[in-house]
């Protein structure tokens, strides 16, 4: 065993896809806690290759144990403890599984200093410190990193009210995500580079296009890695991502509501539709885009415009207390994952308009609209 320090993560929103592979291995981890943990300040994101899980643990005698199959060659599991729920940024503590049985300790004194999870024994597990590229492109793009940190956390609160504050932001990001393709060509062989591909490119809004992304996927990445569920996953991602563009026909899809009624760009036909994907753990949907879309939808009749509001929350009484709260007229789904996949969605909010012939007349994450502003530009000239 060896006595680590755990280096802090940064919460990243992203999607991940269910693509059947024929083969699976298992995972075997035992956790032991600090006794002085609060439970319900902590959650457990775990990815095993071939969907990512939301976990509320539940610690019988300090200890947590996860079973569970792996798809690919190692699954990821972070830690988040969350002592501030106004906290901008949650750090947490991540690391690597494969299929050898595996062991995490966190110490006693854990959860004192930064407040989150750092000070642990392991056995068979990886983290960010070892033989792994992660460390090396982390301390390439570190600068970079900071730079774009302090400036969201200096400014963000005036991203919606704006412009010029938020599109710095957007070059900060760009610079930090084009280092992160420099470093990544030096290991493009490694499953940990692709990984860091995934989770810091891929999922993330920036100037380089889906055509851009997947044509570097397809120089510097070999067949093998391609070839594994996460390789699969991130061509599939950019695939839909290339498909939702606006101007594009939009992906047609079926679903129930949570009335039991079907949804589908058919049922829906002659109408404008707002897609509109998000959760009850998102802060930005619950503060602006919903009581935006809300405003909308007092606006135009149900004759001309229709908003199917897609969550990604996992936890059906969660949503539903959510919806309760929210109080909305939206045409509401729950197990929308094929709708999430096929329109490519890796960060909510995310907002798409269907014009009534099927064309894609607007994407938020595209437009780059925060406050919906162009979005109600659109419905306007269009509606009114």
């Amino acid at each position: 065993m060896r006595k680590k320090y755990c280096l802090p993560l940064i919460m990243l929103v992203f999607l991940s896809l269910s693509i059947e592979l024929t083969f699976s291995q298992t995972v075997n981890l035992r956790v032991v806690f600090p006794s002085n943990i609060d439970s319900d300040k902590l959650s457990i994101s775990y990815d095993n290759g071939k969907e990512r899980k939301e976990i509320k643990p539940v610690i019988v005698n300090q200890e947590w144990v996860l079973k569970d199959s792996l798809y690919d060659p190692y699954s990821h599991i972070a830690f988040y403890y969350v002592n501030d729920p106004k906290a901008k940024i949650i750090k947490g503590c991540g690391f690597w599984l494969s299929d050898k049985p595996a062991e995490i300790i966190f110490h006693g004194d854990s959860l004192s200093g930064g407040g989150f999870l750092e000070h642990y024994t392991s056995l068979n597990v990886m983290s960010p410190k070892d033989d792994t590229p992660k460390e090396p492109i982390d301390i390439h793009i570190s600068q970079a990193w900071t730079d774009m940190d302090n400036y969201y956390m200096k400014n963000a609160r005036e991203f919606n009210v704006n412009q010029l504050k938020r599109d710095t932001f957007e070059c900060k990001r760009n610079a930090v995500i084009e280092k992160v393709l420099e470093r990544i060509r030096i290991y493009p062989k490694d499953y940990f580079a692709l990984d860091y591909f995934n989770s810091s490119v891929v999922s993330m809004r920036s100037a380089f296009t889906s055509n851009y992304l997947l044509s570097y996927f397809n120089e510097y990445f070999p067949d093998s890695l391609k070839n594994t569920y996460k390789g699969k996953l991130i061509t599939e991602i950019l695939k839909s991502k290339i498909s939702s563009k606006k101007g594009r026909e939009a992906p047609d899809f079926n679903a129930k509501s949570i009335n039991g009624d079907e949804v589908s760009l058919g049922t829906l036909k002659g109408k404008y539709v707002i897609l509109d994907f998000w959760a009850s753990w998102c802060a930005p949907c619950i503060k602006i885009a919903i009581p935006k879309l809300k405003e909308i939808r007092q606006k135009y009749s149900h004759d001309k415009l229709e908003i199917v509001s897609v969550t990604l929350d996992e936890d059906y009484d969660q949503y539903q207390n959510a919806l309760k709260r929210l109080k909305t007229n939206f045409i509401d789904v729950f197990d929308g994952k094929q709708i999430v996949k096929d329109y490519a969605v890796a960060a909510i909010p995310q907002i798409i308009l269907i014009h009534p012939n099927g064309t894609i007349l607007y994407n938020r994450e595209e437009e780059n609209d925060a406050d919906l502003t162009k979005l109600e530009g659109i419905l306007k000239n269009m509606l009114q």
